[in-house]
């Protein structure tokens, strides 16, 4: 603890950790509730709300939305450079999200699953931040809620279910290696103005879950190494 602290507090402008041994329930954070511009990580926890309904039998991945003008924007994604009129599946849109960080596909699914719904879901796993959530992609974070939602993805895709493996698969074909292990990173990374954060499950022989949260914006070779040099440490503490 004493030497991550030292390491952490290294860094230039805020940075926040949360980390979750999920067999022995220990966890260590620094910074934790510092609060962050949400960005791209929220679609993991908004996309594992949307496939739970789909698995409760409350929503069908198979619906399609079509896509207009009124969904395009800008920034990541790869629907921005496709035509409008086109329907997509639900299942598609969530894998878009994830994957590609896609910014219409997250636009097509908040028409259909709005933030009411997802805030009462958040509310009921445990996030302290409410309010924090607003209208889903522009609210913000602290690396304690963070965490519940890395912990909530853990369990939904522990469960087994189809969805689950689903979302499994699209959090580890994500871009932009942030965390980095020796085994498998199943996550979700964000990137804006102010926010520069990562969360992931590192499926290591002793699994364990691990929120980076920073304002390193600039998105430099050095602030990638930060990410870097955080994960790698912390793995080698766990003595994987």
């Amino acid at each position: 603890m004493e030497a991550l602290d030292e390491l952490l507090g290294s860094y230039r402008k805020q940075v926040s950790v949360a980390f979750y041994d999920i067999e022995s329930g220990y966890t260590y954070t620094y910074n934790a509730q510092q609060v962050y511009f949400v960005a791209s990580i929220i679609k993991a926890p908004y996309c594992q709300y949307i496939l739970e309904l789909a698995q409760q039998g409350k929503t069908r991945l198979e619906d399609t939305v079509l896509y207009t003008q009124e969904f395009y924007a800008t920034g990541t994604g790869k629907l921005k450079n496709v035509p409008t009129g086109n329907a997509y599946s639900i299942s598609t849109l969530t894998e878009y999200a994830i994957r590609y960080s896609d910014n219409v596909a997250l636009r097509m699914l908040k028409s259909r699953y709005d933030a009411a719904g997802f805030t009462a879901y958040a509310k009921s796993i445990g996030i302290e931040n409410i309010s924090g959530i607003k209208d889903i992609n522009n609210g913000n974070i602290n690396a304690t809620d963070a965490l519940t939602y890395a912990k909530a993805i853990y369990r939904f895709i522990a469960d087994g279910s189809p969805e689950g493996q689903k979302l499994r698969t699209d959090m580890l074909n994500t871009t932009n290696p942030m965390i980095v292990s020796d085994y498998p990173v199943v996550r979700k990374y964000g990137w804006a103005t102010a926010a520069f954060p990562d969360m992931a499950i590192i499926e290591a022989p002793h699994p364990y879950l691990l929120v980076i949260l920073s304002d390193h914006d600039d998105g430099t070779a050095k602030d990638f190494a930060m990410f870097q040099t955080i994960s790698q440490t912390i793995q080698s503490y766990t003595g994987q």
